[in-house]
């Protein structure tokens, strides 16, 4: 439908697409999914374990325990090849846990 969900469920699902966001270098890197919170930019990694599918071009994972706020989605990454340290890129979508006005009963999507 090209509609972005703005609602998120801790336990649930969570898709999406970018270009270059694979998770690649060593757990020590401080690589991976990041949930930020708006406003005190405290943040909440998404365990390894929970990324379903890391792609180049895609990805899925399981929303970790959040408590209500607005969040960004960043991901961190290493390539062994071409970085030599870990940049953080943060998708330009709010995401709300809580009261918010979410318009979706599938999984999430970025």
């Amino acid at each position: 439908s090209g509609a972005v969900n703005t609602k998120l469920t801790p336990g649930g699902g969570l898709t999406g697409s970018g270009q270059r966001i694979k998770i690649a270098g060593e757990t020590g890197d401080a690589v991976g999914f990041f949930f930020v919170k708006d406003g005190s930019q405290t943040s909440v990694a998404v365990p390894m374990t929970s990324v379903l599918r890391n792609d180049p071009s895609a990805f899925s994972l399981i929303i970790p325990a959040l408590e209500d706020g607005t969040y960004y989605l960043e991901v961190d990454r290493k390539s062994k090849v071409f970085l030599k340290e870990v940049r953080r890129n943060r998708f330009p979508y709010p995401l709300t846990v809580g009261g918010g006005d979410g318009d979706s009963e599938s999984p999430d999507e970025v």
